[in-house]
């Protein structure tokens, strides 16, 4: 059963439309993909996100390297965290989720100073019970340890567990540490999407209705009616009556709390 829902922050709960912001930025076109390439696509981007530079010292050495585009480059810098808008479909899913009583987390690749900014400019935040910025771990997606991490770090079991990111080889890292997940291509689909994990437990005394299926065919049809099957019918019987009982009565309550019938989850 899903208890926990781990969000990436980019493109998921946050925009993240480099392209747009530079054409907003610079006047030029002709200078857009070379801009784009060297700071949003460069090492030292990655480094940021490993928490292993500091944004002044990654500005400094993308102008050292392309001295020609030193003042577009400044330029980009300036209050590029402006681009990190809140995505609002997601941001209201995820307090439609907390009301709900699922524990919500962040695993996402993120600078220092772009997070203190988005953490503390925007109230959702609050909602999440916990995350991991690579910044912080110095490590990043889709590094099987920053995965752990987090697992560890909040006492999560995988597979109760739901990731969503926008990148699949990062979804992909997650389900390799045994954790399900949504690459999510359209934040448009993100409640369709999560409602087909949602409601899933609803399907789980399927295993054992199956068993009493096929056991009750091979009873009646091929003549297991022997004393020493009458005896194990009955046993199981009784047992899966006592286990339908107590299932659908935690089913009815779970419904009750959280509502998974709405269409709100």
């Amino acid at each position: 059963m899903v208890k926990n829902i781990i969000f990436d922050l980019g493109n998921v709960v946050l925009k993240y439309d480099n392209l747009a912001y530079l054409k907003s930025k610079i006047e030029d076109s002709d200078k857009i993909d070379k801009l784009r390439e060297i700071v949003f696509r460069g090492p030292e981007w990655i480094m940021l996100d490993e928490g292993t530079i500091t944004e002044e010292t990654a500005i400094e050495q993308i102008c050292r390297n392309n001295p020609e585009l030193e003042a577009d480059i400044r330029n980009v810098f300036d209050n590029w965290y402006s681009l990190l808008e809140p995505i609002e479909s997601t941001v209201e899913i995820i307090s439609e989720l907390k009301e709900k009583g699922y524990k919500l987390f962040f695993l996402s690749n993120f600078h220092d100073k772009a997070f203190q900014v988005v953490a503390e400019e925007y109230p959702f935040f609050t909602l999440f019970d916990g995350g991991v910025a690579s910044y912080r771990e110095k490590i990043i997606k889709p590094n099987l340890e920053i995965y752990r991490i987090l697992l560890d770090g909040y006492n999560l079991k995988p597979e109760e567990c739901i990731f969503i990111d926008d990148v699949n080889e990062n979804i992909i890292a997650g389900e390799q540490v045994g954790i399900k997940g949504i690459h999510l291509r359209d934040v448009s689909i993100l409640r369709e999407e999560l409602e087909k994990y949602l409601v899933e437990w609803l399907g789980e005394m399927a295993g054992p209705f199956l068993f009493l299926v096929k056991f009750s065919y091979l009873y009646y049809y091929q003549k297991l009616s022997t004393p020493h099957y009458n005896g194990i019918f009955v046993i199981v019987f009784i047992i899966f009556l006592t286990y339908t009982f107590f299932f659908e009565i935690i089913l009815f309550i779970k419904i009750l709390c959280r509502g998974v019938w709405s269409s709100d989850f």
